[in-house]
Formats: C-alpha cells, sequence, structure tokens
C-alpha cells in the first residue's frame, strides 16, 4: 500500500504538469525524485527490501544541479547531501558524491544517482563498510 501511495504521487504530480514529464532534464530547473524501491545488501546478509526509513531516507527528494546539492523534500529536518561529479552519458545524467557518517550508524557512505533524461526513471547505488543500497525511482523537473 505505502508504495502504491508514492507511485501515485509521483504519477499525479506527472500528469497535472505534462510538459515536465517530457521535458529534457537540462538543469535549468531543480529536479524532484520520488524513491520507489530500496534493497538493502550486506556482505554478512542477504539483500532485502525494506523501507526508505529503514535505512534513512527520505521519500521524496530534490536534485539542484545549478547549487550541487541534493536534499529531502517533506521531512522535518532537511538533510543534504553534495554533488561532487556530474556528467551526461549516452541520455544519462550521472552524479556522484559521498556523505560522512553523520548521524548514521552505517558511518560514510559513496553514491552514484543515474538518471534517464528520457523517461524520468532514476537508480541510486549507495556503497558502504560492508554494505550497499539499490534505490529505483522516478523523477520529475520542479
Amino acid at each position: 500500500m505505502r508504495q502504491f501511495r508514492k507511485f501515485m504521487a509521483v504519477a499525479c504530480l506527472a500528469l497535472a504538469i505534462p510538459s515536465l514529464a517530457t521535458a529534457a532534464f537540462d538543469g535549468n530547473e531543480p529536479i524532484l525524485c520520488a524513491i520507489r524501491d530500496v534493497n538493502d545488501c550486506g556482505a554478512s546478509y542477504a539483500c532485502m527490501e525494506v523501507t526508505p526509513e529503514a535505512v534513512a531516507l527520505p521519500d521524496f527528494f530534490a536534485i539542484d544541479l545549478a547549487g550541487k546539492l541534493i536534499s529531502s523534500v517533506g521531512t522535518a529536518e532537511v538533510t543534504a547531501s553534495p554533488i561532487e561529479r556530474a556528467e551526461r552519458l549516452n541520455g544519462k545524467l550521472i552524479l556522484q558524491g559521498g556523505d560522512a557518517s553523520g548521524d548514521n550508524p552505517r558511518g560514510g557512505v559513496g553514491w552514484t544517482l543515474t538518471l534517464n533524461e528520457d523517461d524520468g526513471k532514476l537508480v541510486i547505488a549507495g556503497v558502504g563498510d560492508g554494505f550497499a543500497l539499490v534505490v529505483f525511482g522516478s523523477c520529475v523537473q520542479q
């Protein structure tokens, strides 16, 4: 049910503003993304599907290419991660960065986000000491 609500929120946003769903992700406008699925894999345990909250991820986040920042949306406390590298490659926007441990008990993490510029689908891989997160979602330009 929870995944259905997330899907419907993104679908309604895309249908309400059709030009955003088909616009190129050129970086001139902020990008709004919704997380659909999260898989948590570990060196000492098998991969399992988890909620974003279980691994300290927001349901929604914004990408600001001009400001080189990814930040949570719709949370009581805004969290942010700097974009260290951005590149366009074969119709995909590829972003990379890393975060220190902060309040995360798992320690620091390096991440790569790949956004398909044609359909807005995204995949994020976050890796740390003995674990990896694989995240799937969708984005629209705001």
